[in-house]
């Protein structure tokens, strides 16, 4: 299976179900999700929840896209 790379905050929350969904999975209220979707960010705290979500669904996203920095390998940073 090909894994989708998702690029956007709002396809994040689009793949997962939409805003009621994915308030429901992160445990975010609507207008939390609804202004991650505006801002382009997700919370770092939903880290964990969405990646595994994601992994399930095929997909996966970028550290950037929660305000997270790659972890480091030796002198160079791994992709996400």
């Amino acid at each position: 299976m090909r894994i989708r790379e998702l690029k956007a905050a709002s396809e994040i929350i689009d793949a997962l179900g939409g805003t009621v969904e994915f308030g429901v999975l992160t445990g975010m209220s609507k207008q939390s999700v609804s202004n991650s979707k505006k801002n382009g960010t997700l919370p770092t705290d939903t880290y964990a929840i969405v990646t595994d979500a994601l992994r399930r669904k095929g997909a996966r996203a970028p550290y950037s896209l929660f305000r997270m920095k790659p972890p480091k390998l030796g002198d160079q940073r791994i992709a996400s």
